[in-house]
This record gives structure tokens, C-alpha cells and sequence, in this order.
């Protein structure tokens, strides 16, 4: 019975599009780390080859660290999948063993995710074979490079989190949570690296590392450049210990996850819940008198309705356990980072507040990231999730309050995420003894600068949900944005109109607080406020109302759905983008010369080259200087003058 479950669990997985869709993305990323230059490892140099063994050993546990994140539903659903289709109740009646069940399941999808993984080597080894890349850079071929470490470093991690995520599947049953698993647990791993980071017993540290990332980089942290080319990773001492520790863990879970399913309906309670039974003899014979409405479909109907939807986004989100421990978990981070705060390059310096403001923006924003991602999905889905789309999509609520209202509801909940930013700040200034907390700044820095970018990525995700009308194809494509925005450089994506919801550089002083980038600042917000507007409008076109239909019946109705009032959205957003767009090109290619870093680099190889011959000959010496400047900061301009006698 165990075998006939596991076949069909495997043969299930292989015969979805998802899972091809994971497939490339595992075999991608370390394609681009061998055979392109667009994603570099941290351990990869000039000298230090592409494919060296220990920058192969860490790509690969980096993949399975990361993967967590895309693998949640394919695992976490493995188990939730029967509740799902509304078949467990008739399979839990078959004579079916739990050992059997669990176990043909969990060893179904474990294949499912070990073939993913097997990718990431694969993808590595095609990287070096293309024709374009620099042998330079690499190393002779060798198999025990790509494959000893899937075997003694990634298989304990892939089975440790692959027994966590079908635990919480098999035994929350709750798919809000199946889906934010992933996530969370990488927001953990995070926060508890960084407190092994900080332990004097290294070996202690290096135990506790579920991923062991922590011990493989102490164990080649001395390695020379000829060890880290030719050295396998040898699983010896703390390693093997960490490798054991966490493979026994992994049993140890399943082994719970064994001991606590039950074939029920509801999952297993820590407390037991106690059946409320209804009184219906009041109800049968007495009379329940009924409400007289009044049908209302005016201005202020719409506006009622906008305001509702909005509140009930609002409140579904900040009453919700996951956002409150995801929120909880974010600002034990921001606290250890804001420790760090009043220290610059060894030295301590006061915690001022465009200080704290910039620590407390940068130290939450993955968190922003995530609860972006899931929670903007949620909004989209929140309906369909719980099979009221019928019911609701029925009433005469027209699809743009309820998407304007969702939305804003999104927005009220971003706005106070940054409030309980900015007290976190103010405490940790209190804690270290400074008092001047410019709440003005505060203010200025995190909603005037950052708040207005978290709005557009929710606009995008509102698309990306609207357009591939999948929940969780939905989340992986916000995830590869969020990617994307950590790799665009290296894409040679650097002008700021490409640059999507990102602000331009400034630097904010106490003499010239924002200073000449204000200008800048604004054009920049008011042309991805524009994007942004006609993203809200594509996401109100390819609503789902009603029964979903295919893509090219959806983009019938959305044609026909443009009406006068969206058009108008539709042309201010086209205003707003060439407006703010033509000012920002206008000032940075226009009245400025715009140099790409690329046309930077070839500049000064060809200075170098140019003038090389001459490195050797006596350089004239600077003898004496008269320098004459005036400065004109109402105009941000100078001028200077001077006379300076050199030496030959």
C-alpha cells in the first residue's frame, strides 16, 4: 500500500506544469552563476574558480535554503491536497494504514523535491560547457565537484525541510499557512544566524546551523586559494556533527508528525474544543423579524461599500497571527540591527535620527518584501480562498471599490508598519541616551520616500495575481521580481526609469537635509506612481468576477470592461509617467551626461591603455596653489578660480 501511495504521489508531482516551472528555476539560477556573470557567488574571485568545490558546495546549500520558499505548496500540499478536493473523508473509510498514508505521501514529494535539487548541479555544470564563457575562469571538469556535497551536505537539509513543511501541512490543514511556511522559515533562520553569529563557542554555532552554512564557512575560512580550487568539502568533525544532529531531528519530526495525525477532519488540538450545540426550538417556533432596506446605489452607496471593503482588508490582515508573529519576528531583527546603530567602522557616534530612519528602513525591508507577497495575494484570493467568490461576486458591488478598497486596506497596513518603524526607532535612540528625535524626519524619510515604493510593488503584485490567476504561480513570480531587483545591476539595468519602484540615490546631511535630490525624489515618485496607476488599471481589467474563464475570454472582458471612468485612471497614469518620466530623462540625460557603469569601465581600460607607457616617467610635483571659490547654495552652484605651479 506504501508503494502504490508513492508512486501516485510522484507521478501526481510529475505530471503538474508547476512542477517543470520549479525545475527550470532550480536549473536557471546556477546556470547564470557558472556560465554568465549576471549572479556572482560571494566566493568566487579572480582566483578563486566559478566551479571551484567550495563555491559549488555553497551555491548548492544557498539553493536549498532559498528553495524552501518555492517548494512550500509542493510539499506543504502534499498533505493538504485530500482536504483540498473534499476526499478525505471518503479515503479516511478505506482500510488505508497512517504509516502507510504519511509515509507514501512524505517519500513521494521527498523524491519530487531531491530530483529538484538535482537540478541546481546540472544547471551548474551546462553553465560551464557554454561556448561563451572564459575558461579562465574555470576549472577542469570533475563530477565529485557537483555531486558530493547533494550528497553529504544538501540531503539532510532537503529532508530536515521537507519533514518541517509536510508537518505543518499534515497537521495544521490550514492552507493560509502552508503557504507562508516557507518564509517564515527563512525569517527564522535568519534572526537565529544571526544570533550564532554572535556566539564565543563557535563550535556551539556551527552545530546549531540547520543548513550548515555557518559550519562550512568556518571550515574553509583558512583554506588558501589552491585549497579552495582543488579541496573537496570533507564532512569531518563539526560538520559531520551538524550534518547528523539535523538528519536526526528530520526523523524526529516525521516521527511527531506520525504520532499526532489522525484521520479526522479537523487537525490535532493542543486543547480540546468544546462542541457548542445550537438551540433551534426558539428559532422553530418563534419569528424572526426581518430588516427593511432601502436600495441605494448613489455616490455615497459606492463610497460606503469602499470604505467596508476597506476596513475588512485592513482588520483581516493586522488581526491575523501569521502578521502579527511575521511582524513580531521582523522587529526582533530591526532591534539587533538597531543595536548596531551608533557604531561606524569601530567607532561609536551618536544614533541621529536620518540614522535611525535609513537603520530601521533597511533593516525591515525584507520583511516588507515577504509581507508584500503574501498578504497581497491574500486580498486577491481572499474570496475564492474561501469559496464566497460566488456569493460575493453576485452582489451589485462593482469590481472597482472592491479592488480600490483592497487596496487600500493593504495601504492603511503598510502605513502602520512604518509608525511602529518609526517608534522602534525613537526607542533604541532613548535606550542609547540620545533625546533629539526629529519626528518631522522620521516622517519625511520613511513615507515620503520608502512608503510610496511599497504602494507600487502592491500595485504589481494586484497585477501579477490578476494576470496569471494563480495563487501560488502569483507568489513565485513576486519572489522572482524581488530577485530580479537584487541582480538588475549585474543585468545592466541601472537607469533610474528602469529601476521599477526603486527611489534615486540622495543622501540626506544635517547642513543640507534632502538638499538638491527633492526634485529628483518627486519626478521619480510621480512617474512610478503613473506605472502604478496603469498596473491598478490592469489588474481591475483581468478581475476575476464570477466563474473564472480562460485568458482570452478574460481579455474580451476587459476590453469591453474599460469603461469612461477607468479610461480616465487609465490616461492620468499615461500623464503622470510622461510627465514625471520626461522630467527624470530630462535631467539625467538631457541637462546631464548619462554614463552606464559599463561605459565607465571600457573609459578607463582605455585611459589605462592609452597612458600605460607613460607610468614610469617623473610625474610633475605640485609646488604651490591659490585657490579662489564661492559658494552659492541658494542656487546649489560655485564658483572657483586659482593658479597652481607644478614641478617637472
Amino acid at each position: 500500500m506504501l508503494w502504490t501511495i508513492y508512486r501516485f504521489e510522484v507521478g501526481y508531482h510529475l505530471r503538474r506544469p508547476t512542477t517543470y516551472m520549479f525545475l527550470f528555476v532550480f536549473f536557471l539560477l546556477p546556470f547564470m552563476v557558472t556560465g554568465t556573470d549576471v549572479v556572482t557567488m560571494t566566493g568566487a574571485n579572480a582566483q578563486v574558480k566559478n566551479n571551484a568545490p567550495v563555491v559549488i558546495a555553497q551555491l548548492e546549500l544557498i539553493m536549498v535554503l532559498f528553495g524552501q520558499t518555492i517548494l512550500t505548496a509542493l510539499v506543504g500540499i502534499a498533505a493538504l491536497r485530500d482536504y483540498q478536493v473534499g476526499s478525505h473523508e471518503l479515503l479516511f473509510t478505506t482500510p488505508i494504514t497512517r504509516g502507510a498514508y504519511l509515509g507514501g505521501r512524505f517519500l513521494g514529494v521527498l523524491t519530487v523535491v531531491l530530483l529538484l535539487q538535482l537540478a541546481v548541479p546540472l544547471g551548474a555544470m551546462a553553465g560551464t560547457m557554454m561556448p561563451w564563457v572564459d575558461q579562465d575562469k574555470l576549472l577542469p571538469f570533475s563530477a565529485a565537484t557537483y555531486f558530493q556535497p547533494m550528497v553529504k551536505l544538501v540531503l539532510p537539509s532537503v529532508l530536515l525541510t521537507t519533514a518541517i513543511l509536510f508537518a505543518v501541512g499534515a497537521l495544521s490543514r490550514n492552507l493560509f499557512v502552508i503557504y507562508t511556511q516557507g518564509m517564515a522559515l527563512l525569517v527564522l533562520w535568519n534572526i537565529a544566524n544571526r544570533f550564532t553569529s554572535n556566539m564565543e563557542n563557535r563550535a556551539l554555532a556551527n552545530v546549531l546551523d540547520p543548513f550548515a552554512v555557518t559550519a562550512m564557512a568556518d571550515l574553509t575560512r583558512y583554506w588558501t586559494i589552491a585549497e579552495q580550487n582543488s579541496r573537496l568539502i570533507p564532512v569531518t568533525g563539526q560538520l559531520l556533527t551538524n550534518r547528523l544532529l539535523w538528519t536526526a531531528v528530520a526523523v524526529a519530526i516525521f516521527g511527531l508528525t506520525y504520532a499526532l495525525f489522525r484521520f479526522r477532519s479537523e487537525g490535532p488540538a493542543l486543547v480540546r474544543r468544546k462542541r457548542l450545540l445550537a438551540d433551534t426550538s426558539d428559532a422553530a417556533t418563534g419569528s424572526v423579524p426581518l430588516a427593511i432596506v432601502s436600495r441605494r446605489f448613489d455616490v455615497g452607496a459606492h463610497w460606503g461599500m469602499f470604505l467596508a471593503q476597506s476596513r475588512i482588508t485592513f482588520t483581516g490582515v493586522v488581526r491575523a497571527l501569521s502578521f502579527i508573529a511575521l511582524t513580531v519576528v521582523g522587529l526582533v531583527n530591526l532591534v539587533m540591527v538597531a543595536s548596531m546603530a551608533d557604531q561606524l567602522y569601530g567607532q561609536a557616534v551618536w544614533p541621529v535620527t536620518y540614522t535611525m530612519a535609513e537603520t530601521v528602513k533597511n533593516g525591515f525591508l525584507i520583511y516588507f518584501f515577504i509581507i508584500i507577497t503574501i498578504y497581497s495575494g491574500e486580498a486577491v484570493w481572499q474570496e475564492r480562498q474561501l469559496k464566497l467568490d460566488q456569493v460575493t461576486d453576485a452582489l451589485p458591488v462593482p469590481t472597482g471599490i472592491t479592488v480600490a478598497g483592497k487596496f487600500t486596506g493593504l495601504a492603511l497596513v503598510w502605513a502602520l508598519l512604518y509608525l511602529v518603524l518609526i517608534v522602534t526607532g525613537i526607542i533604541a535612540q532613548t535606550i542609547k541616551g540620545y533625546h533629539h528625535y526629529e519626528l518631522g524626519l522620521y516622517v519625511r524619510y520613511l513615507y515620503g520616500t520608502e512608503f510610496p515604493m511599497m504602494l507600487q510593488l502592491t500595485a504589481l503584485a494586484f497585477a501579477i495575481h490578476a494576470l496569471v490567476n494563480q495563487k501560488f504561480v502569483g507568489h513565485v513570480a513576486m519572489i522572482g521580481v524581488f530577485l530580479l531587483f537584487l541582480v538588475r545591476s549585474n543585468l545592466g539595468i541601472e537607469h533610474i526609469l528602469l529601476r521599477f519602484a526603486e527611489p534615486p540615490a540622495f543622501t540626506y546631511s544635517d547642513m543640507n537635509r534632502f538638499g538638491p535630490y527633492v526634485s529628483n525624489l518627486v519626478y521619480a515618485m510621480i512617474y512610478w506612481t503613473g506605472i502604478a496607476l496603469l498596473l491598478g488599471v490592469a489588474s481591475l481589467a483581468l478581475w476575476v468576477r464570477g466563474t473564472p474563464q480562460r485568458f482570452k475570454e478574460r481579455l474580451a472582458l476587459a476590453r469591453s470592461g474599460l469603461t469612461g471612468t477607468t479610461r480616465g485612471f487609465a490616461a492620468l497614469g499615461a500623464l503622470l509617467v510622461l510627465g514625471g518620466g520626461g522630467a527624470v530623462f530630462y535631467n539625467t540625460n538631457v541637462r546631464n551626461p548619462y554614463e552606464t557603469s559599463k561605459e565607465g569601465r571600457k573609459k578607463r581600460a582605455a585611459y589605462e591603455r592609452t597612458y600605460r607607457a607613460l607610468k614610469d616617467l617623473p610625474r610633475p610635483r605640485l609646488v604651490a596653489a591659490k585657490v579662489r571659490a564661492d559658494l552659492e547654495p541658494e542656487h546649489g552652484a560655485f564658483t572657483a578660480s586659482g593658479t597652481f605651479t607644478f614641478v617637472n
